[in-house]
Parts: structure tokens; C-alpha cells; sequence
């Protein structure tokens, strides 16, 4: 009897794509394919990110290992998708001939549009994608070009995988889009996210996330909506990238000085308890040593719970590409260095703060007689861990107290077994 081909699946870069390569896995295997491990598939899809050079070659050292193991005999097929495609096209195929085909958006919509399903590659966590491109204009962003315009996915859609989602046994759902913010919009002409969350909220998921608010359109009556949402848990992801109303007005942000740090305050005084992580960009063109001091006076005093940092990369195609001022790399580096070190400070000090305290935390793996979690503050596979002593199953809620603190991660001991990982910080008031 033939043995069926064997397919795997490498997913790189955001939530977002890794969505859309779930997708795309699952149509293989509905075609009868067998679901394999990179190692030992024969076809192979790798899932590129190509939103910033970093990205680019990190997609690419996949696609020339792939080659490699093409060339040697033990895979036959080198299948392309995701965002290097949409940014390289067929040149792709020209500098890789060995690739056998290249899967691009129209393709990935048409799955997503049809609802089809999805093999999830992670546990106990799970993203939901609810909707897809973007509108905006950041001067140093592909991701209109490279995803489309924003298009909302329908509530009726979401609803039904979210439940399908829960009945796999997902303990956290994590929204994401380019812009959450203004789910909805496309298809009625108002800001309905609020209304997704809440109804998302009632499906049974012990934890409900939320990524990537766009700061523009985040009001005190905003966050106090969101607050009073059941199982929401406290955590606001807002990228701001910068704070310098120059560098914002170069960056195309929307946003002054003055109104960044309005935004900050107003989390922390209608929602104290919830961790803010928010992203910033150093070595913008035009960024000179007031700016970037600026800067870091201004995320000493905002004290992010998490923060995502980056270097400037100018991307063809973006209109930062032309920019003058352009700062000189190795100054980028030393920037990004500089900021890196400040913030690992406030980590230390926030995590210290929690030694001797009592926290929930989800287990995501187990290894020997060591299981590995995260407290509501912290996002799956982009910030924190919480270790703790003792085998746990992945998706497990305990109580733990911490009982050290580093800068990345806490070290804790079993209080308290099982709950359903509601927090008394997660209702309003």
C-alpha cells in the first residue's frame, strides 16, 4: 500500500499569520495529506514574516534549510507563504527555484472567508483573528501593502470558531488584528469591538485577551467598558512608538506628545491594576539626542509592565524608506541597547515587588518534574514565564506564591491547585 505524503508546517512571525498558516495546514491534511513534523515531512510549508528585514532573513534561512534537505532527498515538495511572497512575488521563485509554489493572499482570504478550519499549534492558548490588513498609514509599515486594506471578519464567523475553539478545551482566547480597535467599522459603520469581546466573554473561556489597541481610539469610557468585561483579562496592549510629537507627526501616528501621555494616565487611573505593554521604535529618521532622551525619560516615568522595543529598519516601499536624517545603524543599536537595559530595571523592580505574593497563573508545558506558566500580565509566547516545582497538565490554573524574582520570569510554589482562573481584578471596581 502507498504510504500518504507527509506534510508539516513552519510558522513564522505574528498571531497573525500564524492564523492563517493553521488554516492552510488543516486544507493539506482535508486533501489527505498526513500531518508531520518538519523533520520528517515531505511537503513542506514554511509561513514567512517579511514586515522588517530581521524578518526577511529569518524567512529566508528557513527556505534554504528546506532547500538543503530538498537537494539531500528527504523532502519533495518546498511550498511558500505568508508575507515574503506578497513582498517578493515570483522573484522568490527566480532566486529559489527549488520553492515548488508560492501561496499568496488571495488564497489565504479565500480559507479564511469560507471559515474553514484550522489544526491549532498551540495549547492551552489560542489566537482568533478578527479581521485583516490595514487601513492605516505609518510611514515605516508594510503591512498595508503586504495584507490589504482592513476588512473585519463577521461576528457570526468569529462566534462559531470561538466556540469551536472552547470545545477543543482552550483555557485563553486571544483577539488579534492589525488593529483591533476598529473591528467592525467595514461592516456597519461603527466601532463594534466592545460588543465582540462581550459576547465572546460568555462562551466559557476562564481567560479573554486582547491585542494590538491602537492608541488613537482608546477613551476613559473605553477602558472602563472593557474593565466591566467578564474574564477580560487585565491587559492592555497599545503600541505608541514614540512620544516626541515631531518623531509621531514623521511616523504618521495621529498622535501628539501631549496626548500619549494623557492616554498613559488615563490607564492608570481608571485601571490600575492592569499591565500595560506597549511597542517603541528607536533611531526614527530625524530622532537626535533630545528626542531619544525624551523618550527615555518618558518610559521612566510610564514604567511599561511589558514593552516590545525596536530599532528602525528603513523598508523599501514605506515612505520613512526616503526619509533624511537617517541615524546611523550602529547608533540604532547602541539606542536600542541603552533602552533595553532601562527597562530590564523596571522589570526587576516590578517583579521584585511580587515575591511573597499569591498569583494565578496557566500552565503552558510541563517538563520532568518542572511545569512553566504565565500571570494574566503576561501575553503567550512574548512575555513572562512563571516556573514552578511540581508536573502540571498544560492548560492547568494553580495559585502560586512567588518565591523569587528574575528579570524575565518568577519562581513559585503551589498554593493552591485547580479554579477555573478567574481573578477578582478582572470586573470593574
Amino acid at each position: 500500500m502507498k504510504r500518504r505524503s507527509r506534510v508539516a508546517l513552519i510558522n513564522l512571525g505574528c498571531p497573525k499569520n500564524q492564523v492563517d498558516g493553521e488554516r492552510v495546514f488543516a486544507d493539506y491534511a482535508q486533501k489527505g495529506l498526513v500531518l508531520s513534523d518538519p523533520e520528517n515531512a515531505d511537503v513542506l510549508l514554511i509561513n514567512t514574516c517579511a514586515f522588517i528585514q530581521p524578518a526577511v532573513l529569518e524567512s529566508v534561512k528557513h527556505i534554504r534549510r528546506a532547500i538543503r534537505r530538498k537537494n539531500e532527498g528527504t523532502l519533495r515538495r518546498i511550498i511558500v507563504l505568508g508575507c515574503l511572497p506578497e513582498r517578493a512575488g515570483e522573484g522568490l521563485k527566480k532566486e529559489f527555484p527549488e520553492i515548488d509554489e508560492l501561496t499568496y493572499k488571495e488564497a489565504l482570504c479565500s480559507l479564511e472567508g469560507n471559515g474553514a478550519p484550522r489544526v491549532l499549534t498551540t495549547f492551552p492558548h489560542a489566537y482568533l483573528k478578527i479581521a485583516e490588513g490595514c487601513n492605516r498609514e505609518c510611514s515605516f509599515c508594510l503591512i498595508p501593502q503586504l495584507r490589504g486594506g482592513f476588512r473585519s471578519l463577521s461576528l457570526e464567523q468569529l462566534l462559531k470558531e470561538a466556540r469551536d475553539l472552547r470545545a477543543m478545551g482552550i483555557q485563553e482566547i486571544v483577539l488579534v488584528a492589525q488593529d483591533t480597535t476598529i473591528w467592525g467599522a467595514d461592516l456597519s459603520g461603527k466601532l463594534e469591538l466592545l460588543t465582540l469581546v462581550e459576547k465572546i466573554s460568555f462562551l466559557g473561556f476562564p481567560w479573554v485577551r486582547l491585542l494590538y489597541l491602537h492608541p488613537q481610539l482608546i477613551s476613559k469610557e473605553f477602558l472602563l467598558s472593557l474593565k466591566s468585561i467578564k474574564n477580560l483579562v487585565p491587559y492592555l496592549d497599545i503600541p505608541l512608538q514614540h512620544v516626541d510629537s515631531k518623531i509621531l507627526a514623521s511616523m504618521g501616528r495621529g498622535q501628539s506628545e501631549k496626548e500619549v501621555r494623557k492616554l498613559v494616565e488615563t490607564v492608570r487611573a481608571n485601571w490600575p491594576e492592569a499591565a500595560l505593554r506597549s511597542s517603541f521604535i528607536v533611531g526614527f529618521p530625524g530622532e537626535g539626542a533630545r528626542e531619544f532622551k525624551k523618550l527615555k525619560h518618558f518610559l521612566t516615568e510610564a514604567q511599561f509592565e511589558r514593552l516590545a522595543l525596536f530599532p528602525f529598519y528603513a523598508e523599501k516601499g514605506t515612505r520613512a524608506w526616503g526619509y533624511p536624517d537617517q541615524v546611523a545603524h550602529s547608533e540604532k543599536l547602541r539606542r536600542y541597547q541603552e533602552v533595553q537595559e532601562l527597562q530590564k530595571e523596571i522589570y526587576r523592580r516590578k517583579n521584585k515587588a511580587l515575591v511573597g505574593k499569591k498569583e494565578i497563573i496557566l500552565i503552558d508545558r510541563t517538563e520532568g518534574s518542572t511545569s512553566t506558566g504565565r500571570t494574566f500580565r503576561d501575553a503567550p509566547e512574548i512575555d513572562c514565564e512563571v516556573r514552578i516545582r511540581k508536573a502540571l497538565e498544560p492548560g492547568e490554573f494553580c495559585t502560586v506564591r512567588v518565591t523569587k524574582a528574575n528579570i524575565f520570569s518568577l519562581i513559585g510554589e503551589i498554593e493552591e491547585e485547580g479554579g477555573d482562573g478567574k481573578n477578582s481584578t478582572f470586573r470593574a471596581g
